[in-house]
This record gives C-alpha cells, structure tokens and sequence, in this order.
C-alpha cells in the first residue's frame, strides 16, 4: 500500500469489542417497545450500520416504533452499554506508533459522536485522535461517506483521497470509504462475515493489528 498521511479509524469492530453493549442495548430496547426477540436472534446487521437504520430496515419497524426503540436503546447504552466494551489487543500501541511517525488520525463511526468521545475517555484514549468523526447528536449525519467528509473538513484535509485511508469491519466503511475516494481498508477482527469486505471492494484487508501495522507503518530501514 502507497504511504498515508492521514488514517481514519472505525470504532466499534475496529478499535474495540462493544457487540456486547450494542446487543444489550437492542435486547433492552425491544423489550420496551414489546418486540419478542428469539435468544438466539443474529445482530450482525446492526453491528456497524446507524441503528436508526437498521431498526428499520433490518426489523422492519416502522418509523414512529423505530425512534421509540431507539430512545429505549440510548438510555441503556448511555448509562451501561457503552462500558460493556473491550479495547483489542495491539490498538493502542498502533495508534501511537502512527502519532510517532507523524501521521494524522481520527475516528469515524456511525455512532453518535458524543458516545464515541465517551468511549475512547474510557479507554484512555481521547487525546490520542485530531478529530472524532460521528452521526450528530440527534442521531443525523450517521451515514458512513458523510462521517467521513465532515471529519475530513474538521481535520482541514482536501477530499482528493490522495494518502488517506479509511480503516473499517464491515462493507459500509468500504463503501464509505470508495464513495469520497479514500484507500479502503478492511480488518477482519471485527464483525464482517466471512467474505463481505472484499465484496464490498476494499483496496486491502488484514487479519491482525500486526498486519494492519506493517500496512500503515513504513518498514524499517
């Protein structure tokens, strides 16, 4: 892979483990609103993807009991879910050695931005990022291309997709990543089933956070 200047950093599935928050929180939310939910239900889907979304295109909940399920949902994750969540291995040592070099990164997820600022908080990790891209706090803006624009006009970085990769589990990181022209870089500790990265296009995908470091970092002289 070419040398970047510049790496955007997916978050749940990317930089840490949080299914177990995420698929508390939907558990939560669908016993509010009434919804019987087998045990052993597949939540894939919505492992990645803006829950608005997939509540409603995954579920098929209409609009009015979505926005009810994903009220229910917040209130969990913003008290308990976003905790119940598992930094990877190798991540924080990555990231530093991508500062260490020079390189510009920064977060962007489909999470509401102001979660994913608690989170990193959590981990020790806030300071570490120029930028932590976001849906706003409504819950708009979640899609992943627009993530990505509006982080990249905070960081103050032209859209030319020249040395800027995007780093993401699942096809809507690829597919966010392609549609504003950046390197798409697809991890396969995340939550993508086998196959979809490459589906999707991704320019590259890893298996490991070594993999991932010898990708971004220059090899030794």
């Amino acid at each position: 892979m070419h040398p970047v200047h510049t790496v955007l950093f997916d978050l749940d599935g990317t930089i840490s483990d949080a299914a177990p928050g995420i698929i508390n929180g939907l558990k939560h939310a669908m016993e509010k609103i009434g919804v019987p939910v087998e045990e052993d239900h597949d939540w894939t889907p919505y492992l990645g993807p803006p829950l608005p979304d997939a509540l409603r295109d995954v579920h098929g909940l209409a609009p009015a009991r979505a926005d009810a399920a994903m009220g229910a949902y917040l209130d969990y994750y913003r008290s308990r879910g976003l905790f119940e969540n598992e930094l990877y291995a190798g991540i924080p040592e990555l990231v530093d050695d991508l500062r260490a070099q020079g390189t510009t990164i920064a977060v962007a997820t489909s999470k509401r931005a102001f979660l994913a600022e608690r989170i990193l908080e959590h981990f020790g990790l806030r300071d570490r990022f120029a930028v932590i891209g976001g849906a706003r706090a409504d819950g708009s803006g979640g899609r992943k291309h627009e993530v990505i624009v509006r982080a990249l006009d905070e960081l103050g970085i032209d859209h030319d997709g020249r040395g800027i990769a995007m780093v993401g589990d699942r096809a809507h990181d690829i597919y966010g990543a392609r549609n504003v022209g950046l390197v798409a870089v697809g991890v396969r500790w995340g939550y993508a089933p086998p196959g979809e990265l490459e589906a999707a296009g991704a320019d590259l995908v890893v298996d490991t956070v070594a993999d991932l470091a010898a990708a971004l970092l220059p090899s030794p002289a």
